[in-house]
Parts: structure tokens; sequence; C-alpha cells
């Protein structure tokens, strides 16, 4: 009697070791799988050392432009809080984002198999910055039109109270909007064989939403382009027309008049209307040649894009190179911007007045 129980303890081990054994077998048979049937190792390799690179050169971009409007009152007052948000929203995405989904993805085919439900709310916090960032982009072009457009009411839309109520409507909408897909009523979070979360759509409301949220920032901003540039355009045609005409017959006596010409001042409003066109214009390129091929592809036609795993990884380095790279485009097209950075990181010495003593003293030592 006393013996028993130890051989049915010793049995009792055996079979739970064996059945262990058995699991582990079976888990590693299926990360083999999901290595032979997803992504090439060398492939999965060289993305994430380039995806990864990609996000620490957007952390250093974002940052550095961040530093640079922060430590000017002029820069981060009116639209300058509505960059600085959109510079925060491209940080997130490369600083916490990015590198936990390239973490998630590699991990997937070599360490572990992610959760069931882990896409829920890691892709729920990227998806729902995504279109922050969006609809913030959205915001500032909405900023520039009032500014070009009705440059009386700018004052008015240029507010620090309207600019944080654009802001936090950019997270309301797209976290609002992604919600119902956590509780699987307009779509819900799926992770491929690769380990790649998206969100689908799995009825008329789901597929609306989406749209909505990847679709209609750009039409915005479209249409803004389209706008701003047609008035700085018919603007510039009505100056030069009115230049030509030098002279007009002033009253009944013929006493000619000189037509204005255009000031210094409306010379330079022209030039800032202009750069700022320019960067909403390169802004809205560049961005929706980065994002539009991730997001229709993911959006309408998973159903072919699954089966597509390195596609669907370099497109999404494609969206990266958009969060990474977008101040870039800021600083190139801003003269305040650079002046800022020359002045911070690239100091010029002061020159020494002429009749200085220490001018005075450096003379003599040359002389002597």
């Amino acid at each position: 009697m006393n013996n028993t129980l130890p051989v049915k303890l010793i049995a009792f081990w055996k079979n739970e070791t064996s059945m262990v054994g058995n699991v582990s077998q079976l888990l590693r048979q299926n990360w083999t799988a999901r290595v032979d049937e997803g992504v090439p190792r060398n492939t999965l390799k060289f993305w994430f050392t380039v995806f990864i690179s990609v996000c620490m050169l957007g952390v250093l971009n974002n940052i550095l432009l961040l530093t640079i409007i922060s430590s000017s009152k002029k820069l981060r007052s009116g639209t300058g809080i509505l960059i600085l948000h959109l510079l925060v929203a491209c940080l997130l995405m490369c600083a916490i984002h990015y590198p936990i989904l390239g973490i998630l993805i590699y991990g997937n085919n070599y360490w572990f198999i992610l959760p069931k439900n882990l896409c829920s709310y890691i892709h729920y916090a990227l998806v729902t910055t995504t279109y922050a960032y969006f609809w913030s982009d959205a915001c500032l072009g909405i900023n520039r039109f009032v500014a070009v457009i009705f440059p009386h009411h700018y004052a008015a839309w240029s507010t620090r109270r309207v600019c944080l109520c654009m802001i936090a409507s950019t997270w309301m909408i797209g976290g609002l909007t992604t919600l119902p897909a956590c509780f699987g009523y307009s779509g819900y979070f799926s992770a491929s064989s690769s380990g790649q979360c998206a969100m689908l759509g799995t009825n008329l409301l789901g597929n609306f939403l989406l749209g909505f949220n990847a679709f209609t920032s750009y039409v915005i901003v479209g249409i803004v382009v389209l706008a701003v540039l047609s008035k700085i355009i018919w603007r510039r045609f009505a100056a030069d027309r009115s230049s030509a005409v030098q002279v007009v017959a002033a009253n009944e006596e013929n006493i000619r008049a000189a037509q204005p010409q255009e000031t210094p001042q409306q010379r330079k409003a022209y030039m800032k209307q202009l750069r700022m066109a320019g960067i909403l214009l390169t802004s809205f390129t560049f961005c929706a040649f980065c994002n539009l091929p991730r997001s229709v592809a993911s959006s309408y036609f998973s159903q072919y894009t699954s089966h597509m795993p390195v596609l669907l990884l370099w497109l999404r380095l494609l969206v990266g190179i958009q969060f990474a790279f977008v101040p870039l485009v800021f600083l190139a097209f801003n003269q305040d911007y650079r002046k800022v950075l020359r002045k911070r990181f690239f100091p010029r010495p002061n020159p020494i007045p002429p009749g200085s003593n220490d001018a005075i003293t450096l003379r003599t030592a040359a002389n002597q």
C-alpha cells in the first residue's frame, strides 16, 4: 500500500513529461512550418534590419525638428502647435509602435507564437495613432486653407484653443472609429502566419470606417492644395496684369495716375504662401505615395495580399519611411526652421568690430 503511491506518482510524472514533450515538439514543428510557409529567413532578417534602421532615423529626425520648433516661441505658436502634434505622432510610430511591430513579426517566426488577442491591443494603438496622424495632416491643411483663402479670419483659427480642439478631435476620431473592431462589431484584428497584424472590415460599416479614416484626410488635403495653388496663381496673375497697365485716365482732364506697385511686404507674404503651398503639395504627394499602397492592399485586397507576406512587409516599411522622413520635408521647405537649425547647431563666430579693443590688439600683434 505504501509502495503503490510512489509508483503511481512516477507513472503520472512520466505521462505528464511525455505530454509536455509532445507539445514542445508540435510547437517546434509549428514554428518551422511558419518559417517555411511565410517569409524566408534571409529576407526577414534583411527586412528587420532595414525596418529598425528606418525607425531609428525617424526618431532622430522627429526629435531634431521638435527641438527646433520648441526652441523658438514664434515657431511653436499658431500653426506650430499643429506641426508639433504631427511630429509627436510620427515619433510615437517610430519610437514605440513600429519597433514593437517589427519585433513581433521577427519573433513570431523564430521565438514565439503571437497570442490570439494580442493584435486587438497592440494594433489598436498603432492604428489609432496612424489615424490621428492622418487627421492632423488634414487639420494642418485646413489651417493653411484659411490662412490663404480667408486671411482676415486666420487669427481666430490659429488660437491655442482652436488648435488644441483640433488635436483632441484627431485622437477622438481615430480612437472611436477603431474601437468597434476590438469587439468584433464592424471588423476584427487578425494576425497572418508571418505575424503581421491587420484590421479587417466584416460589414458595410467596417469597410466605410476603414475608407473614411484612410482616405478622407487625403481628399481634404488634396482639395486644400488645389484651392491654395489656384488662389496663389490667380493672385499672381492679377498682380502681373495690373502692373502691365502703368497709367489710366484718372478724370475728365486726362490726368494719368500710376498703378500702385507690389510692396516688399506683399512680395514677402506671397513667397511665404508659395513655400507653404510647396510644403502641402510635397507632403501630400510623399505621404500618399508611402501610405496608400498599404491601405488599399490591406483594406480591399486582403484576400490576395494575405498570400504575399513579403510584399506586405515591404509595404509596411514604405509606411514607416513616411513617418521617418516627413520632418525633412518640413525642414527643406521652411526657411525659418533652417535658420534656427544653423543658429542652434552650427553657430557662426561673431565678427569683431573694426574700432574695438580686440581688433586693435589683433592688428598690433599682426604688425609685430
